[in-house]
């Protein structure tokens, strides 16, 4: 907290959450007045919850022409049959829980769900998704124009579900031009072999088959390590480069020159339920996790109740609305746990900007030449590629003071080699005026100032001023021999 500013947006969609809490309804939308079946009135014939439970979830009806049929084995839970199955069991269809509100023959088609704010940013905007144009919610202006009026945000993290994905965004890829579909597999082949060495390592290692542009290498090379401890911290959840259509992390990074991720939380209970180790998790599977560790808490047993459209219908037969799209009670303290010490990792890898060392070299009685190494020590570089293209990263600068009796020397050109035996190893010079730079992650940069002394002792400091990095000074002082 000494070093790094947090702002925490505890709400992005308050319409979702309301009726999510409120009504039951699982709605990533947020929430506005529409007339979807254009029948001159608004949000007239929504989801219901018939049964007042706090839930909107499916329920079964008897139907001749239904696709499912109750399981033998555990009467809680439908069997779906394959195209053209015959049974002689009842059958049954399966539908969400509603009802035909304005009396069309339609149940469920006018609700007040609106726009899809995660596709209603600017960068990889399109009508279908994030309609009617970039931005029209206020949810998403107002975040984006926050992010604009604070650009000292290095980073974001924006959290959804359900999925236990990192989603981070990566640089563009480079098109590959004249390459064959043989060529293609053989490279997909080695980056395969390749991703499975590096495993044998670090099981938590992570490759990305994706080769981008020189300019933007280092962005890549940085989120891949980010996200290789991120697989680490968060265990069982898996990281992938992140989509560009109008979402905010897309626009955080694309347009901003912010590190972006966007993280899935929860999901299917595959970690804790999966007892066979295949990837999935049963039905059967499903119910064992719910009624072993959940002790049968958080599955709807299924329930007749008189449907005002299709008479006796038995509601329930799935899970409530806190176990697929967030976590049950029990595991929520983890996962906030885990995913905070993600955060705080990331924030402790943000660059960070030291003056190391400072050497003298003699070069007559009066002349000296003064080099100061300027290290940053982080995974992160003081600014992203992505911001450098975009011209909005900002200069980290060194600058130089002394005492009255020494003059800084004006040396010109861009670099300058002290060492005449050790010719590739240049310096930047430092002037009267600032020497500006970029650091990359863990990179240190070497920086000179030819000096002039009268008398026999004076001091020289050095400062660094980096916008992201922080600032740092080191003094010396200087005696003749």
């Amino acid at each position: 907290m000494d070093d790094q500013t947090f702002y925490v947006c505890p709400v992005f969609n308050p319409d979702g959450l309301y009726n999510s809490i409120e009504k039951g309804i699982s709605q990533r939308r947020n929430s506005m007045n529409r007339d979807d079946d254009e029948e001159g009135k608004v949000n007239e014939d929504g989801p219901d919850d018939l049964n007042a439970d706090g839930y909107i979830t499916r329920f079964r009806y008897k139907d001749p022409k239904g696709q499912y049929v109750m399981d033998d084995k555990d009467p809680r839970l439908m069997l779906r049959l394959r195209k053209g199955e015959k049974t002689d069991k009842e059958r049954y269809s399966i539908i969400w829980e509603d009802r035909d509100n304005d009396g069309d023959g339609k149940r469920g088609e006018d609700s007040d769900e609106g726009i899809d704010l995660n596709r209603n940013f600017p960068y990889g905007w399109n009508l279908r998704d994030g309609n009617p144009y970039p931005m029209s919610e206020p949810e998403t202006r107002n975040v984006y124009e926050f992010q604009i009026a604070h650009p000292n945000i290095y980073a974001s993290f924006h959290y959804h579900n359900t999925g236990r994905l990192i989603m981070f965004q990566a640089p563009p890829e480079r098109p590959r031009q004249g390459q064959s579909s043989e060529m293609s597999q053989r490279f997909q082949e080695m980056n395969r072999r390749r991703q499975e060495e590096l495993k044998k390592a670090n099981k938590y290692a992570q490759f990305f088959d994706r080769e981008v542009e020189e300019k933007y290498q280092h962005d890549m090379d940085v989120q891949t390590e980010i996200v290789t401890m991120g697989a680490r911290i968060l265990k069982n959840y898996r990281p992938t480069i992140a989509g560009l259509s109008g979402q905010a992390h897309a626009a955080t990074h694309y347009m901003l020159g912010a590190y972006g991720y966007l993280i899935e939380l929860w999901g299917s209970p595959e970690f804790e339920a999966d007892e066979n180790n295949d990837g999935r998790v049963s039905d059967e599977e499903y119910l064992k996790w719910i009624d072993t560790e959940l002790t049968g808490e958080g599955w709807i047993s299924p329930h007749k109740v008189n449907h005002p459209d299709l008479g006796e219908i038995w509601i329930g037969g799935s899970p409530k609305k806190h176990l697929r799209r967030t976590p049950p009670a029990r595991y929520i303290e983890m996962e906030a746990m885990k995913n905070a010490q993600f955060v705080m990792y990331c924030a402790s890898q943000f660059p960070r900007v030291t003056i190391e060392d400072v050497n003298v070299t003699p070069v007559t009685e009066e002349m000296y030449w003064v080099e100061a190494e300027v290290k940053n020590d982080r995974v992160y570089p003081t600014s992203s590629d992505r911001a450098v293209q975009l011209k909005r990263d900002f200069k980290d600068k060194i600058s130089i003071k002394t005492s009255q009796n020494i003059s800084v020397v004006d040396i010109p050109g861009e670099s300058t080699i002290v060492d005449q035996t050790n010719k590739m190893e240049a310096s930047q010079p430092v002037t009267k005026k600032p020497a500006e730079f970029r650091l990359k992650g863990k990179e240190t940069k070497t920086f000179v100032a030819l000096v002039k002394m009268n008398g026999s002792k004076g001091w020289l400091e050095f400062k660094v001023d980096s916008f992201y990095g922080g600032k740092d000074t080191q003094r010396i002082t200087l005696l003749k021999k």
